[in-house]
């Protein structure tokens, strides 16, 4: 008798389960322009144009960055952030300036971009890090061929001289041999 229930109520949670609150986002409306350099006026659209920024300097071109580089040359915050973003993302020769471009100015960042900021200056920390690494294991790795080739010609003049004394003593006992 207890079980005659049981359908019923498993009928009621699956009617009532699909049953929610209507939870719709508001939307402000505001469609952000993410092409060409960003802006640092603080308003919905700041974070994802910065955003399209750095994913369109991580896939650019020498040609775009210098364009980028010629046209943000000035001393301003944003010219500075954004000259630290394209060259983050560029040839490694350029990540010093980055990494100075990001430290200096980061803190006068707005708020709403400063986590990104720091995640660009991270990242670009690491890749430093890992290129210094790199060189390293490059000069010690020539250091070892080099002191590989000195060991190698040093065996081969101890190989000749083992030679030459082992053809002296046979020499010597070819004497002693003989009558």
């Amino acid at each position: 008798m207890r079980y005659r229930f049981l359908p019923w109520l498993c009928a009621a949670l699956l009617l009532l389960g699909g049953c929610q609150a209507n939870q719709t986002q508001q939307t402000t409306g505001i469609q952000c322009y993410t092409h060409g350099i960003p802006t640092l006026v603080d308003n919905g659209c700041m974070l994802p144009t910065w955003v399209a920024f750095g994913l369109k300097s991580q896939t650019a071109d020498d040609g775009w960055r210098d364009q980028v580089l010629q046209y943000m040359d000035g001393d301003t915050l944003r010219e500075k952030l954004v000259r630290a973003t394209a060259l983050a993302w560029g040839d490694a020769e350029h990540w010093e300036e980055a990494s100075r471009l990001f430290e200096n100015n980061i803190d006068q960042a707005p708020v709403g971009i400063r986590p990104l900021l720091e995640q660009w200056q991270g990242g670009l920390a690491q890749r430093r890090h890992m290129q210094d690494s790199s060189q390293r294991q490059g000069e010690d790795t020539a250091e070892l061929k080099a002191h590989i080739k000195r060991l190698r010609q040093e065996n081969d003049r101890l190989s000749a001289k083992l030679d030459a004394l082992t053809a002296i003593e046979e020499s010597m006992n070819q004497r002693r041999s003989s009558p």
